[in-house]
């Protein structure tokens, strides 16, 4: 037999179970606040402005003409964001067909001293603004 056994002492109990309280009681709202519904709607639309800004990074001649923005990117090749239907696509050259968002029921690009701005209305009815910075 092993004369060594140690257990736990009834202060490091307490002292477990209330750091787990505590932890617990500042998780449960965090998570109220993280929910995926939020989230689940809007990820399509910030996933299309990462995009678009990391395109707008390399352009060169942007034009825009209301849902169409144009311009160059480094390769030389012709970047075309429109809407096309119910969506917005990507295309080079004029060729091609590759969807960025669906469920799009307007999109408006303009440019203006402060870059490009874009504002997007889903199928749903949400509204979202942004304005892309421009590099010279």
């Amino acid at each position: 037999m092993c004369k060594d056994d140690h257990g736990f002492t009834l202060a490091e109990v307490v002292l477990s179970i209330t750091v787990m309280m505590i932890a617990l009681s500042l998780l449960v709202p965090l998570l109220h606040h993280l929910s995926a519904d939020k989230w689940e709607n809007d990820w399509p639309y910030y996933q299309f402005t990462q995009i678009l800004q990391q395109e707008l990074n390399s352009a060169s001649s942007l034009t825009t003409a209301g849902t169409i923005l144009s311009f160059d990117n480094r390769e030389g090749e012709t970047i075309t964001i429109e809407k096309y239907q119910n969506m917005v696509r990507r295309r080079v050259n004029h060729k091609g067909h590759e969807i960025l968002l669906y469920e799009v029921r307007d999109i408006y690009f303009a440019v203006d001293q402060n870059g490009l701005r874009m504002h997007y209305t889903s199928e749903g009815g949400q509204t979202f603004a942004k304005t892309f910075f421009l590099p010279q």
